[in-house]
């Protein structure tokens, strides 16, 4: 195989600080949890530029032991043909696992005691709106490494992303970004997600949630080819979403425009994830009638996955079921409650409610920072989508909600003495309590900004 660095010299690729490391061939390294609810190693390896159908995965060493990885894919999309994804199934029991020479994976636990939550991460350059990706943490500039590192600090044991991790779509840099890695390809993608989420992969496994900046009109290729929860099952890359606006579904009848929901379940309670990226509106101001027909009925089987659980869940998607959209300007802020898609799915469906199972549900695509709580039986909804990309004009000022900021939170009927929100770039963290599970809001720093608690 050819060194690393010949390879960054051949696509014109830069390695990050914390991915220089990684001797050889391979340019990310993470474990992430699938579709059966199995922890998997993947990484991204380049090809052999002078056989690249040849190229060979690495074995993953613990202990004594080799575990071979194999192809996820064997053929790549536009854009991604310098790469292949390598992927293995991995335990609980398989302590000390790395790639030679010294790509460290994180061991998968059956408990996780500590888990933090990252949404919305990517520098945003598309249609007109282009953000400072330096990363310094100063102003509007792209934050996320900042707050990935410092949530990898805090030492949780499982990750959770609720989506949109890819921003880099079209148009012109701002300061700290080049343009060869704008648009839909494995640069963009290294860029704007596995050079900053580094720390993210050596310290805990990651639970991916699709966001609606991997649908289908975006970056559904590199979400399928890199981190969807299934296996891909074509036998050739589409070149479109099947699915998609009529278009034809794959060899194996499947629609890329949305996954069912799975769950990830663990000793003392369980994850359900539920995609909602393929949903078409503005805001959440006005519902998608098609996602609505599809998500009612989905709503049965995370009413089923919930019931048969032994233990109690957490319900994870991109679009919240109940948040305040911020949009506008921050001089001329609106507001909305989002999503009402969701919310007539939810109240269409044969259900009309989320099972007295789930305890609470969590979401990003709102830039802000939210925890909203309910007398009326409904889960808390907390809302994680500020770690990293521009940020939604702020809902208030000096702590007070603006007056459209507070119809909406009165048409959510959220409890308006326990409404939490905030501007600053942040991640989350959920740790157990005396029946309760504690969950809390960090900044940049590591300071705490909120914390509640949710009976389990």
């Amino acid at each position: 195989m050819i060194k690393l660095t010949l390879a960054l010299t051949a696509f014109g690729l830069m390695a990050s600080q914390a991915s220089a490391q990684f001797k050889g061939n391979i340019y990310a390294g993470w474990v992430q949890y699938t579709g059966d609810g199995t922890a998997q190693a993947r990484v991204v390896i380049n090809t052999d530029p002078a056989n690249p159908a040849g190229t060979k995965c690495p074995d993953i060493r613990h202990g004594n032991t080799k575990t071979p990885m194999t192809l996820r894919s064997g053929f790549a999309p536009l854009g991604f043909e310098g790469v292949r994804v390598c992927v293995a199934p991995v335990d609980s029991t398989m302590v000390g696992m790395f790639v030679p020479p010294a790509l460290r994976l994180p061991t998968p636990s059956t408990d996780p005691q500590k888990i933090a939550v990252l949404g919305d991460t990517g520098c945003r350059v598309a249609y007109g709106i282009v953000q400072n990706c330096t990363g310094d943490g100063q102003g509007k500039a792209w934050d996320y490494e900042a707050v990935a590192d410092r949530a990898a600090q805090d030492a949780p044991d499982l990750f959770i992303h609720v989506g949109d991790m890819h921003y880099r779509e079209t148009g012109t840099c701002d300061e700290g970004c080049h343009q060869s890695n704008i648009g839909f390809s494995w640069a963009s993608w290294k860029a704007d997600f596995f050079d900053p989420s580094a720390t993210v992969f050596q310290t805990a496994p990651l639970i991916p949630v699709r966001g609606n900046h991997e649908d289908c009109t975006r970056a559904w290729k590199g979400w399928f080819y890199l981190l969807d929860p299934n296996p891909i099952e074509a036998t050739s890359w589409p070149a479109s979403c099947p699915g998609k606006n009529g278009a034809p579904l794959d060899a194996g009848g499947n629609d890329w425009s949305y996954t069912l929901p799975y769950p990830v379940t663990f000793d003392s309670f369980q994850v359900i994830v539920m995609d909602t990226a393929r949903i078409d509106n503005d805001y959440g101001s006005r519902p998608d009638q098609g996602a609505v027909d599809q998500y009612k009925v989905e709503f049965s089987a995370i009413e089923l996955i919930a019931e048969q659980a032994a233990v109690p869940s957490w319900l994870v998607t991109h679009r919240p079921f109940w948040a305040i959209a911020s949009y506008g300007s921050e001089a001329a802020p609106k507001a909305s409650p989002t999503d009402q898609t969701l919310q007539v799915a939810l109240a269409q469906s044969v259900q009309k409610a989320l099972p007295s199972q789930i305890k609470l549900t969590m979401a990003g695509h709102i830039h802000l920072a939210q925890q909203l709580s309910f007398s009326d039986g409904r889960p808390s909804q907390f809302v994680f989508g500020n770690s990293g990309t521009k940020r939604d004009p702020e809902l208030g000022t000096g702590g007070v909600l603006h007056s459209n900021a507070k119809r909406a939170l009165g048409r959510l009927g959220a409890n308006t003495n326990d409404f939490f929100w905030s501007y600053h770039f942040s991640y989350g963290l959920i740790t157990p309590g005396s029946g309760v599970w504690d969950v809390s809001f960090h900044d940049a720093a590591g300071q705490k900004m909120h914390s509640t608690s949710v009976a389990q």
